[in-house]
């Protein structure tokens, strides 16, 4: 897994590019307003863009934990490692910009594509990530 951080935003860019096929700054906004709604106490911070080519997804930086209540589905969790959380406000900021666009008659394909790959890497049989913090996330 390639990590980009904000030192190497042309790069960054480029990786999230070729992943879900737009640079990406509607989607990484959607990241941080979900990060906001559902991370207690956040208010901003410095995040890396993770990518092995074929997914990837963007990651708080600075904790290794991260509490979280999800109102809508009544999840919490004490301390949700950065990597799974990263994993799960992806999925659900991809899954807002596929309502959207569907809401707006346009093509979502490539975006459900990527969901798919991204959903089947966090929950495929060896991965580090929580897979059961994800499931409950974003439930």
């Amino acid at each position: 897994m390639k990590i980009f951080t904000t030192n190497n935003s042309t790069a960054m860019a480029d990786a999230e590019f070729d992943i879900y096929d737009c640079y990406s700054p509607p989607l990484e906004q959607e990241v941080f307003a979900c990060a906001d709604e559902t991370v207690t106490g956040y208010d901003g911070g410095t995040w890396a863009f993770h990518s092995n080519g074929t997914v990837g997804y963007w990651v708080p930086q600075g904790e290794a934990a991260y509490s979280v209540a999800c109102p809508g589905n009544y999840f919490e969790h004490p301390a949700m490692d950065a990597e799974s959380l990263g994993v799960a406000l992806t999925l659900l900021a991809i899954n807002r910009q596929i309502w959207w666009l569907h809401a707006q008659g346009r093509d979502f394909d490539k975006l459900a594509r990527a969901q798919e790959k991204l959903r089947d890497f966090a929950y495929a049989d060896d991965s580090t990530l929580n897979t059961n913090a994800i499931y409950g996330f974003l439930d």
